[in-house]
């Protein structure tokens, strides 16, 4: 008797005209299949399969698309469910440097106040730092805002003392940043490499003149064009290669509405500069309603956006391919391919957001205000009974909002959804690809093909 099974965690698709695909949520790998092996895996025919196509049954094996007989999958996803929520081995602080913005986008999440960072709260951090230092293997900072190049000097300042705690103590260090791309020359650019920023996200969202309406600058003004030659500059020195060397990438968004959907492709393939492929990976996603409140993002009119999402779905897979066709890196799928088994980083005990005036929050979208980050460089938790709730949802319960996570092969990938929206809405949080996931995994497998082809080239 053959000791493996199938993984409950198995979806097979067809990819357009490329076969038979297999992928398993639970590992985030994909497995190609032949006629054959397919037969015996869709009638679970696992002995003969072992016994025909050794080699590739043991690949199957190893990408966890069949699994030993006694392994129970859901114990075992919520065992690293919460190994990961509750692990002290990482550090990740999403700083709020400035609530301020030089632009004044049409769909913003967040509400703009006139808030910075100020020094006492840039020591309480370090303070913070100093305390987990010792506990923890990985330092990861998010530079968010607002706009946080508007505070440079506080990225540079603060970004010099986490280099030198972490190299004290043999800890790992990074950064991400989250930027308009209006401050981003080349000089901001190596200032931010030098503070190990190792991924940055861009969001330009078309032709410059839709652009410039829906992301104009505050007060009235373009900013398309300012952008796009900044990323030139940075493409005259450094290229994909040259900064995977460094492990570092640069993601240009393109946020995705009912305005904007049917202008895309001319833009990519007759506007976009050719010379942005060999800098920038792209990625498309939705403009949607919600954030904080009175925000640009609460009065957004339901009808300018995607839709269902089954609809979004398809119009992001066929983008996606559309850039690839003309030879852009793509990152829209690619989250897909290493699961965290959380749902989102913010569920994870030793992830917070820190406000400009020293607030905590566990979300960047909806900056929900959890307690206070004091002088000794201590959290200290003010709402207890809903850091609680944050801390402790539980889809394995498999009751009232989760009861159909039990059966749902996307469990492993979006591990109950998004606590925001459950917050929010008191309603389950699934994922966004749940209802046509199938057009999801073309997309990963798109990308997954395209890196193997620039790992390739690039080796």
């Amino acid at each position: 008797m053959n000791n493996y099974k199938q993984s409950n965690y198995n979806i097979v698709f067809e990819n357009d005209n490329d076969g038979v695909w297999i992928y398993n949520t639970f590992s985030g790998d994909m497995f190609k299949l032949d006629d054959n092996v397919f037969y015996y895996l869709k009638n679970n025919k696992i002995e003969e399969l072992s016994k025909n196509y050794p080699d590739i049954y043991n690949s199957l094996i190893e990408n966890g698309s069949i699994i030993k007989y006694n392994i129970d999958e859901i114990a075992l996803l919520k065992y690293l469910n919460l190994k990961r929520k509750y692990s002290n081995n990482m550090l990740n602080l999403m700083l709020v440097l400035t609530k301020n913005c030089n632009f004044d986008c049409t769909y913003c999440f967040e509400r703009k106040e006139n808030s910075n960072f100020t020094l006492e709260v840039e020591k309480n951090i370090l303070e913070l730092v100093k305390n987990k230092i010792k506990q923890i293997n990985v330092l990861n900072i998010g530079w968010f805002g607002g706009e946080p190049l508007l505070k440079m000097d506080t990225i540079k300042r603060l970004g010099r003392d986490f280099k030198k705690i972490s190299k004290k103590y043999s800890v790992e260090y990074y950064s991400v940043i989250n930027t308009n791309g209006y401050y981003l020359n080349l000089e901001n650019f190596e200032e931010l490499l030098n503070v190990k920023t190792r991924n940055f996200d861009i969001t330009i969202d078309g032709p410059a003149e839709y652009h410039n309406k829906s992301r104009p600058l505050k007060g009235g003004g373009e900013t398309y064009h300012r952008i796009i030659s900044n990323l030139l500059e940075i493409g005259n020195k450094y290229n994909i290669n040259s900064l995977s060397s460094i492990n570092t990438i640069i993601n240009l968004r393109v946020n995705v509405s009912n305005k904007n959907k049917n202008i895309l492709k001319t833009w990519m393939q007759n506007d976009l500069p050719n010379k942005l492929k060999n800098i920038v990976r792209i990625y498309f996603a939705p403009v949607s309603i919600g954030g904080e409140k009175n925000s640009n993002a609460e009065k957004i009119n339901p009808l300018d956006t995607i839709g269902s999402i089954g609809k979004y779905q398809n119009i992001i897979y066929d983008l996606t391919k559309f850039a690839q066709n003309l030879g852009f890196l793509t990152a829209s799928g690619t989250m897909g391919l290493v699961p965290t088994y959380t749902a989102c980083e913010s569920e994870n005990e030793n992830r917070y957001v820190i406000l400009p005036d020293g607030g905590i929050a566990k979300c960047p979208i909806i900056m929900n205000r959890l307690g206070e980050l004091d002088k000794k460089g201590d959290i200290i938790i003010t709402k207890e009974s809903e850091y609680i709730r944050w801390m402790t949802k539980d889809p394995f319960t498999f009751k009232g909002q989760f009861k159909e996570c039990e059966s749902c092969k996307l469990l492993p990938f979006c591990v109950g959804g998004c606590m925001k929206n459950i917050v929010k809405t008191g309603n389950k949080g699934c994922s966004l690809f749940k209802n046509d996931f199938n057009e999801y995994l073309k997309i990963v497998k798109l990308e997954k093909m395209n890196l193997l082809k620039y790992e390739t080239v690039k080796g």
